[in-house]
């Protein structure tokens, strides 16, 4: 997702490592669509489980 602009990476020079993301305006006009498969994914959950149960891989 760094290398195809949808969050940036900042590392910070100390002890121990240490890395934070942020989300850039191109992975912020993702979010709509995120959104519409959280809605789709809870509005078809009942389905999902009674065909795979609660198991997860």
């Amino acid at each position: 997702m760094v290398e195809d602009g949808l969050i940036v990476k900042t590392i910070f020079p100390e002890l121990p490592p240490r890395s934070e993301y942020q989300i850039t305006e191109l992975g912020k006009s993702l979010l709509p669509i995120i959104d519409s498969m959280l809605k789709w994914g809870e509005e078809h959950y009942d389905l999902f489980e009674k065909k795979y149960g609660n198991k997860r891989e």
